[in-house]
């Protein structure tokens, strides 16, 4: 099973939008975390699941706080 369909399995209450943006930036890694959020590591950053709405993270050459990489391979 590729991991576009475990993206859709795990997020059935995502709208299609959501789950066809995921796909689209090629998700490579994903784990959930002890809050039940489901994280995804994509080629364009770190996106957080909370069964209602996804959050994106990314890269920010202007804020040192930012990710140090947009592409997340691992979790």
């Amino acid at each position: 099973m590729g991991l576009a369909a475990v993206v859709a399995i795990l997020l059935p209450a995502a709208s299609m939008e959501a789950q066809a943006q995921l796909v689209s930036l090629a998700t490579q890694s994903l784990a959930e975390d002890s809050s039940g959020f489901l994280w995804l590591g994509t080629q364009d950053g770190l996106n957080r699941w909370d069964s209602y709405q996804l959050t994106s993270f990314h890269h920010d050459a202007a804020n040192s706080t930012s990710l140090p990489d947009s592409w997340i391979s691992a979790l």
